[in-house]
């Protein structure tokens, strides 16, 4: 089996503009995904669904696992079709634009205004918001763990 994780962007934008030609839509979220938790896996189902190919854009840090580590633990997910390493200081924003997906989705509150609507509507794409479950967060199991060594 070849390797989801994708660190060669012309491999990837060269797959998606294939994929857009014969009208799939290519679903990209971008995120740490550093402690899983039943909110991250509740994430990747709803947002796999909304498209063909749905991309990860997995961001360089992360308090506690290192990106290899988290993209080799993504690669498990059935959903992930393909994990793209992101560089030290890079955002959202920037793999938005350099990968033009037809649907952009992260995770959020309601009437909370995401950072990422202008380069997504740049590109001609669709932002969706897929709600927090309530109780879950990265932070608030490290609050725990911190909580429990003291």
């Amino acid at each position: 089996m070849r390797s989801k994780i994708i660190p060669d962007r012309e491999f990837i934008l060269n797959l998606i503009n294939h994929l857009q030609d014969i009208n799939k839509t290519i679903v990209l979220s971008c995120g740490a995904f550093d402690l899983l938790h039943p909110g991250h896996v509740a994430f990747i189902e709803q947002s796999a669904k909304l498209g063909h190919l749905f991309i990860v854009g997995l961001y360089a840090d992360a308090p506690v696992h290192s990106q290899s580590d988290r993209a080799i633990v993504l690669s498990a997910f059935e959903q992930v079709r393909y994990i793209v390493p992101m560089s030290e200081g890079e955002s959202a924003d920037d793999i938005i634009r350099q990968l033009h997906p037809n649907i952009y989705v992260r995770g959020g509150m309601e009437g909370a205004e995401p950072a990422e609507r202008v380069p997504v509507e740049e590109s001609h794409g669709k932002l969706m918001i897929v709600p927090y479950i309530e109780g879950y967060s990265s932070a608030h199991i490290l609050d725990v763990i911190k909580q429990k060594l003291v």
